[in-house]
């Protein structure tokens, strides 16, 4: 197995889009694994899918992990560029570029965009939403922290953190683009979660760069 897509989802209806996508894909060397989890918003554990994400990395089998979340629509050779990086520079993650849409208008433009077709980017600029890292890499660190974040999801982020330490590059390939659909804003409530998390992200940095926090043991190898 090459490519195993992997969907954690808590909007279930969303992952039809994905699925109708990866019918039109002309790379065919792939599963697709998906776990839905409905959303917990009780204190302390806002939209979390930190488990659904370690699930999925130990049920994959193929090389290379492509991170596909529900209401995200993407183009028919994008498996085949996401290998394409991964044959030529094994040690690479691949983040495509995004648009996201509500009532069918653009509402969020992804701010990544620059005038170079392929860039290196930080860890903490990867998108999950349509991404590529190797399986190996995932294993390597454990995986996504279970107790790390518990509020916005900012632990792939983290993890991308730890696997930058191991010597793994960051890009964006702007050739790949995705459309992802919201019908309602996050609000001020979530934009104030975000910035904690991201607050604790930077914290946790000096952490990784000084090799304190490399292996966890939630993905096995």
């Amino acid at each position: 197995m090459k490519i195993s897509i992997v969907s954690p989802s808590n909007r279930i209806n969303g992952l039809d889009i994905v699925g109708k996508c990866l019918e039109k894909q002309t790379f065919r060397d792939f599963e697709w694994l998906k776990i839905h989890k409905e959303p917990e918003k009780k204190e302390g554990d806002f939209y979390n899918l930190n488990k659904v994400w370690n699930q999925l990395f130990n049920k994959a089998q193929g090389e290379l992990i492509v991170s596909i979340v529900d209401y995200t629509e993407f183009e028919p050779d994008t498996l085949s560029k996401l290998w394409e990086h991964y044959i030529n520079s094994p040690l690479s993650c691949i983040s495509g570029i995004g648009v996201q849409y509500k009532d069918g208008k653009v509402n969020w433009t992804d701010p990544r965009v620059s005038n170079q077709g392929i860039h290196m980017i930080s860890p903490v600029d990867m998108e999950f939403r349509l991404c590529s890292v190797p399986r190996r890499a995932i294993q390597a660190v454990g995986g996504v922290d279970e107790e790390y974040d518990k509020v916005v999801a900012v632990s792939e982020k983290e993890m991308c953190l730890r696997i930058g330490y191991l010597g793994y590059k960051f890009y964006i390939d702007q050739s790949i683009v995705y459309k992802f659909y919201t019908h309602e804003d996050h609000g001020k409530e979530w934009d104030i979660l975000y910035k904690k998390s991201v607050e604790m992200l930077g914290k946790h940095t000096y952490e990784i760069l000084g090799g304190r926090r490399l292996q966890l043991p939630y993905v096995t190898k």
